[in-house]
C-alpha cells in the first residue's frame, strides 16, 4: 500500500465535564489545528484515549476530541477522523494509531501530545508505528499547573516504556496503575 498524504494522531488527556467548555482543551486543540493539521494539510486525524471518568463511563477521550473537531472544523474538507477509543495508556494509544497506519499509511505522521511527554511519545512511536513510519511529535502545553515534578516523571516514563518494550508483561502493570489513578482522580 502506498503511503499517501499526513496523518495527525493527537494524544486525549482525561475527560472533562463539557469539552466545548474546558479551557486546557481549547488551548491544546486550537494549537494542534493552528500548529499541525491546518498548515500541514492533515488529511487523517487519528484521536486517542478511551474511558478515563468512572462518572461517564458511555465518554472516552478521542470521542469527546471528535464531538470537539466537528464542531470547529466545517464538515466540507474536514479531514477523515479515526477514533481509538479503548486505550487508557501512551503505548496503547499509540498501538492502536499503529494498527490504523497499517491500513492506511501516511507519508508524514505529527504526533500531538502534551509537552512534558514528548520524549516518551517518540520513544513509544518508534517502538510502535509501522517501521520506516516518518513522524514528527508535536508537544503543546496543556496544563498550565504543570510542576518540575510532573516534568521529572516523565522523563522517568522513558525508562518505563523502554522496560515495556524489552518486558512486555510490564504493559499490564501499566495499565492496572493507570486504570487505578483513573479510580482514584473520578474520586475527586
Amino acid at each position: 500500500m502506498t503511503d499517501t498524504g499526513s496523518a495527525a494522531i493527537i494524544m486525549g488527556y482525561g475527560i472533562p465535564p463539557d469539552i466545548m467548555r474546558d479551557v486546557n482543551y481549547r488551548v491544546y486543540l486550537n494549537t494542534a489545528l493552528r500548529q499541525v493539521i491546518l498548515p500541514r494539510n492533515i488529511d487523517y486525524i487519528i484521536l486517542c484515549g478511551g474511558r478515563t471518568n468512572i462518572h461517564h463511563p458511555e465518554k472516552t477521550e478521542a470521542g469527546e476530541m471528535r464531538h470537539w473537531l466537528e464542531q470547529v472544523l466545517p464538515a466540507p474538507g474536514r479531514p477523515n477522523i479515526a477514533v481509538v477509543g479503548n486505550s487508557i495508556t501512551g503505548w496503547e494509544n499509540l498501538e492502536g494509531a499503529a494498527a490504523l497506519l497499517r491500513s492506511r499509511p501516511a507519508a508524514e505522521v505529527f504526533i500531538v501530545c502534551e509537552k512534558t511527554r514528548r520524549a516518551k511519545v517518540w520513544l513509544t512511536a518508534r517502538l510502535t508505528l509501522p517501521v520506516g513510519t516518518r513522524f514528527e511529535v508535536v508537544g503543546i502545553d496543556f496544563d498550565a499547573g504543570r510542576t518540575w515534578i510532573k516534568d521529572y516523571k516523565q522523563y522517568l516514563g522513558v525508562m518505563v516504556v523502554a522496560a515495556e518494550h524489552i518486558f512486555p508483561g510490564l504493559r499490564r502493570i501499566t495499565r492496572r496503575r493507570q486504570q487505578s489513578h483513573i479510580q482514584a482522580v473520578s474520586r475527586k
